[in-house]
């Protein structure tokens, strides 16, 4: 030991616990390094020329805050100094510190993070003596018990992973005790500590959920997620968090606050009217395959550039009838006539109430006979040619049996006639519907051939 060393060969052979984090809050462990002194007789701080003084030590530590330790730690060790014969001494060192230590940065921001820290403590000092070049205790030795008051130091922490970490320190400690070299003069002796040590973290972090990601760093404790997103979850696995996630039970893009674009027309699937079927923008996500800004889903015509007006049908008279309902595409005409235009009506050549026809019947018959159909459906052809005519339709009855049933008889001849015309397309509004009974004969009911004629349904031109 009375040989110079570089006190950095027992730094690296010495370890130490003093580096906790908020997570791991306690550590545990053993700490050594080199010792010197600076007092009554000299001088000893960073000088090589005297030999190196080792010591050994525990340490346990507890976490504060995200920048403060606290912890108590204990050393053993030797500490010494020679100038010449009479100026020299050899103690072995014991110390016991109360220590806060503040850390620069916090641990889970940097790499390296220098420290300061500071503290009281209790120091015991043993006289020994040198024999065969090696310190050995008297029998009866001088022994010094004092206060540290105070200590300090300053050191730098390297991170080597969430739990190992390299700790290198310097520790000054101030004794409330003088002569402890053997001489006593006006100032207490004074000592520096050099230590290097490996740190491991211990205890166990609080993961509320199970997603490895503590609850202190997790912003999502009581959900499992993902440590790349600081404990918060990603259902649909599209690299957003559910927190931002538009879609997030649907994989999609950063662009569209995490919802798909299934089509890939740059509209979100959740505003794509055509979510299947690549649009644009400016129609919902529609496709427009014509080109008239009427999307093919609104377009009647999806096919035929067209109008808005038209549902994208095209209109080529200009009519506003589209050509697929118009019946005259290409003649200009009114909505009313389906695109056609209104025609002249031709004035009609009948005059009022003239009979247009007279049906006959037999007795206490209402058949209309086969003999009167062909002119019957001349009337109808003419009405149709000209339908704002209407026709008045009268029955009558020869005298022959009971007079009500003579006007029942005549009424249901008018009907018969009526229907028959209605059958064939004329409308029943056109028709008036009348029953005389035996009330107006055109002859004698007293011969068989006036009652014949008698017995008739009467068509009058209205």
């Amino acid at each position: 030991m009375k040989k110079p060393l570089l006190f950095t060969i027992a730094f690296t052979l010495s370890i130490g616990l003093l580096a906790q984090t908020p997570d791991r809050k306690w550590g545990v462990g053993i700490k050594g390094g080199s010792q010197q002194y600076n007092g009554d007789i000299g001088n000893g701080f960073y000088k090589f020329d005297q030999a190196l003084y080792a010591f050994g030590g525990i340490s346990i530590s507890r976490n504060l805050s995200e920048k403060l330790d606290f912890y108590i730690s204990a050393t053993t060790g030797d500490l010494g100094y020679v100038d010449n014969a009479d100026r020299k001494f050899l103690s072995k060192m014991s110390q016991f510190n109360f220590n806060l230590k503040l850390n620069m940065f916090k641990y889970d921001e940097h790499t390296l993070r220098p420290f300061i820290n500071a503290g009281i403590g209790y120091m015991k000092f043993e006289d020994r003596v040198v024999k065969n070049n090696m310190p050995i205790r008297p029998t009866i030795a001088k022994e010094f018990e004092n206060m540290i008051l105070p200590n300090l130091g300053l050191g730098i922490t390297v991170k080597l992973s969430p739990v190992v970490n390299l700790v290198l320190e310097e520790t000054y400690l101030r004794s409330d005790y003088d002569a402890i070299d053997n001489h006593a003069k006006n100032s207490n002796d004074v000592y520096l500590q050099h230590s290097l040590g490996i740190v491991f973290n211990i205890g166990k972090a609080k993961d509320t959920d199970k997603d490895g990601v503590s609850d202190k760093k997790d912003l999502c404790p009581d959900v499992a997620g993902l440590a790349q997103f600081d404990g918060c979850p990603d259902t649909d696995g599209d690299g957003i968090i559910d927190s931002k996630d538009n879609c997030p039970k649907t994989k999609g893009l950063e662009a569209f606050g995490g919802c798909p674009d299934t089509d890939g027309d740059g509209v979100p699937d959740k505003s794509d009217q055509c979510p299947k079927t690549k649009g644009l923008k400016a129609l919902g996500g529609c496709p427009d395959s014509d080109g008239d800004g009427v999307s093919d889903k609104s377009d009647d015509c999806p096919n035929e550039k067209g109008s808005k007006a038209l549902r994208g049908c095209p209109d080529s008279d200009g009519d506003g009838v589209a050509d697929k309902y118009d019946e005259c595409p290409n003649e200009k005409g009114i909505k009313a006539l389906k695109g056609c235009p209104k025609k002249e009506e031709e004035k009609s050549p009948l005059v009022k109430n003239t009979t247009l026809y007279t049906v006959y019947f037999d007795h206490a018959n209402t058949t209309v006979k086969k003999t009167h159909l062909n002119e019957l459906d001349n009337i109808v052809k003419t009405l149709k040619k000209y339908p704002d005519s209407k026709v008045e339709i009268n029955g009558h009855a020869d005298s022959v049996g009971d007079e009500n049933m003579n006007l029942k008889l005549s009424k249901n001849r008018a009907k018969i006639v009526m229907n028959y015309l209605v059958n064939q397309g004329i409308s029943k509004k056109r028709l008036m519907v009348n029953g005389f009974g035996e009330s107006k004969p055109i002859a004698n009911n007293n011969t068989k051939e006036g009652r014949a004629k008698n017995r008739r349904a009467e068509l009058i031109l209205k």
